[in-house]
């Protein structure tokens, strides 16, 4: 099997109300990766932007116009498949969250396990190297111990093969905590994460507003938020306008994202490079970590 390296950049983004937690990871080999960067970091820098965060994605001109560029560029390396980019969103009151004595620091650990497995065995690589966003609450030590012990592909339960089919285990060499500010793959994947949960938190409203806009058979001008109902504030507008842009550009290339048939950001096949994944409990087995359990 390739055992080129192939590397990974996380983040996670929290909603405002608290519910929802996404986690996002950019992957890719390094030469796709560099190139991504230097083309974050000139965005930033015609924008006069030292660093994208979601949460600031406002009504600020340069930081708006900064995030529709990461966009552009972030989903034209993902169509031409020289990156992936995989969200996993978790909803604290659904079955397998909404537990006594919850573990939140070990159950983000767990997810970003869940997560990072499908993508590598996405990319069918052995070889990784991992640069989370910096958090001394997590262990990422445990987290790439766990992920050094995965097999793929993964025990179909109940299937009998003629022949025995050969398993890989996973090899994570490098690990290292990015610092946001320096690292605009880490940027990327916050913005993405935070694209998700706002998704599902506003969907509705989301798509009543871009149903209104589409009717309005206007171009895409962030300057017309004016003429919007005054149902929306300035930073909805703005950020359901980016959504827009995002749902649009991933059509037009094709890309399998959907927005309108669960009312959020949502990749059905998530074989697709852009993957949009809202994690659903896979049956009452499927328990978030409490802290009496402790391990991840």
């Amino acid at each position: 099997m390739n055992q080129e390296v192939y590397q990974l950049y996380s983040d996670e983004s929290l909603s405002e109300d608290k519910r929802y937690t996404s986690i996002c990871v950019i992957s890719g080999n390094k030469e796709n990766l560099q190139n991504l960067r230097e083309e974050l970091f000139k965005i930033l820098k015609i924008n006069k932007i030292n660093e994208l965060k979601f949460t600031e994605v406002k009504t600020h001109r340069p930081k708006i116009n900064t995030a529709e560029r990461f966009i552009n560029v972030a989903v034209e390396f993902a169509k031409n498949k020289r990156i992936r980019i995989d969200i996993l969103t978790y909803d604290l009151q659904d079955s397998r969250h909404n537990i006594l004595g919850r573990d939140d620091f070990r159950n983000v650990e767990r997810m970003y396990y869940k997560l990072i497995r499908n993508c590598c065995e996405r990319w069918s690589k052995l070889k990784w190297e991992f640069y989370p966003d910096e958090n001394s609450a997590y262990n990422w030590e445990e987290i790439k111990d766990y992920l050094n012990s995965t097999k793929f592909p993964r025990k179909e339960v109940g299937l009998l093969k003629l022949f025995n089919e050969e398993r890989f285990k996973l090899n994570f060499i490098a690990l290292e905590q990015k610092n946001s500010h320096n690292e605009p793959l880490v940027q990327l994947a916050d913005l993405f994460a935070g694209f998700h949960w706002f998704s599902i938190l506003y969907g509705l409203e989301c798509l009543r507003f871009i149903s209104k806009e589409n009717t309005k058979n206007q171009k895409f001008l962030f300057e017309e938020f004016e003429n919007t109902t005054e149902d929306y504030n300035k930073t909805k507008v703005n950020r359901f306008l980016l959504i827009k842009k995002m749902d649009e550009l991933c059509k037009k290339h094709k890309l399998g994202v959907s927005l309108k048939t669960n009312k959020h950001l949502w990749t059905p096949q998530p074989d697709y490079p852009i993957n949009f994944w809202l994690y659903e409990p896979q049956g009452e087995y499927d328990k978030a970590p409490t802290r009496k359990t402790g391990k991840l």
